[in-house]
């Protein structure tokens, strides 16, 4: 047997027939089916044994590596042939189009190929742009780049038996497969001339959910060609301007502008309050409360935005701008440092403290009557947190954002606290 065909469904009935066809409809027959069932309860499995010699295999848990290494296990042909159950091959000679990858590589540390997929006209147009960006027009011989993919892939079986899948990961069993062999010093081919049409393409439709354990997973494959080393030279040229901003007296300002001074990073200060602290120092600034206009119905990024523009500050000298409110006493001395940081290295727009919380909150309505908030009144541990944001504590803004409406309009960063307690002022009401 040449061709060893693995196929993993899951309530594939809309796909199965039209896959099975293109394959029994290939110009070389040199191949046995294997289906892999992770309990379908549609009429996958009907149909698939209305075709002639498929070889059905279940299993209870789907794990990608697990189901190929399964199907791996009852096959016997030279090649294993990895096929999604919603690719449909485009030609009659696909097949022989994937072995060519690797037999006319004329490489022999070439031990592993997968073809084009391309989108249909009712494949989402993210899935579309995606599948159209990734799956090129030129073959390639990759010895560095780890990228391949299970939904049309082909790899020498005595390799596989030798190499096989994870049978742990999630997702992209593929990827980690592919990272572990080219470090051994293999190498892998792509063929655009294996196609197969792919309905959903790389990411089903981009879900965040599908997204998010992707993303998870690919991410420390790539660990080694991360930049961090130059992380160090980028915070060096970083320059913050500071904001106090007190709605009295000078009640608890020296602690708050002690903090901003112990800053590396914060350059100048600008105070705003009722009465001129003493003892300011050259690159300390005060601004009466009473110069902002309507400075109590103003939303915080309006009021920054002002005190900028009392201040007379160069905005292009300084890369954020760091809120810290005088009604915090016990604000960690390291925090706002931190969280500039945070922001620098991971490009946040807006970053601050915070804290989940899990409440149940109503509102009056005009009527009189009140209303949940959230009406998810399950139990604590079934419900989303929220997170309670202590921008009193440092917020630090891009200074871009100060020409914005809504903090929500740039990339935020949040530093969860498990305790904030011993943060809190219990002086008076929180101020933001």
């Amino acid at each position: 047997m040449l061709f060893s065909i693995v196929i993993r469904t899951k309530n594939e009935e809309a796909w199965i027939k039209r896959c099975l066809k293109m394959i029994y409809a290939q110009d070389n027959q040199d191949f046995e089916i294997i289906v892999v069932d992770n309990q379908s309860d549609d009429k996958t499995l009907e149909i698939v044994r209305g075709f002639n010699s498929v070889k059905v295999l279940t299993i209870d848990e789907f794990f990608p590596g697990l189901a190929l290494n399964t199907g791996i296990s009852a096959a016997s042909g030279t090649y294993i042939v990895a096929l999604s159950a919603h690719c449909i091959p485009v030609s009659s000679k696909w097949l022989d189009e994937l072995k060519d990858t690797i037999e006319k590589a004329n490489d022999p540390k070439v031990v592993a190929g997968y073809g084009r997929q391309i989108p249909i006209s009712s494949t989402g147009l993210t899935d579309k742009r995606d599948l159209l960006n990734t799956f090129g027009l030129d073959p390639i011989i990759q010895t560095k780049d780890f990228f391949f993919h299970n939904a049309n892939s082909i790899v020498r079986r005595d390799f596989l038996l030798e190499n096989p899948y994870s049978n742990e990961v999630t997702n992209v069993e593929d990827r980690v497969w592919a990272k572990e062999i080219i470090e051994a010093g293999w190498r892998i081919s792509y063929t655009p001339l294996a196609e197969v049409y792919h309905h959903h393409g790389l990411n089903h439709g981009n879900s965040d959910q599908r997204l998010m354990k992707v993303t998870s997973l690919i991410e420390p494959l790539y660990k080694e060609h991360q930049i961090e080393k130059y992380d160090e030279l980028r915070l060096k040229s970083v320059k913050a301007i500071c904001m106090i901003l007190s709605k009295d007296s000078i009640t608890s300002l020296e602690s708050c502008i002690s903090d901003a001074r112990c800053s590396i990073f914060i350059k100048k200060i600008i105070i705003v309050s009722l009465e001129k602290p003493t003892g300011l120092k050259e690159n300390e600034t005060w601004i009466s409360r009473k110069m902002i206009k309507n400075v109590d119905s103003l939303q915080l990024l309006e009021i920054l935005a002002q005190v900028c523009t009392l201040a007379e500050v160069d905005k292009t000298i300084y890369d954020y701008c760091v809120f810290v409110s005088p009604y915090y006493e016990n604000r960690p001395k390291e925090l706002v440092d931190l969280l500039i940081q945070r922001a620098e290295l991971k490009y946040f727009d807006v970053c601050f403290a915070g804290k989940r919380v899990y409440p149940n909150l109503w509102k009056q309505e005009l009527s009189g009557n009140y209303k949940l908030v959230d009406p998810n009144t399950a139990l604590r541990d079934y419900r989303a947190p929220l997170i309670e944001a202590f921008f009193g504590l440092s917020l630090v803004l891009s200074m871009h954002m100060l020409n914005k409406k809504n903090l929500s309009d740039g990339y935020i960063g949040i530093i969860q606290l498990d305790d904030y307690s011993e943060f809190e002022s219990v002086i008076k009401d929180r101020y933001l």
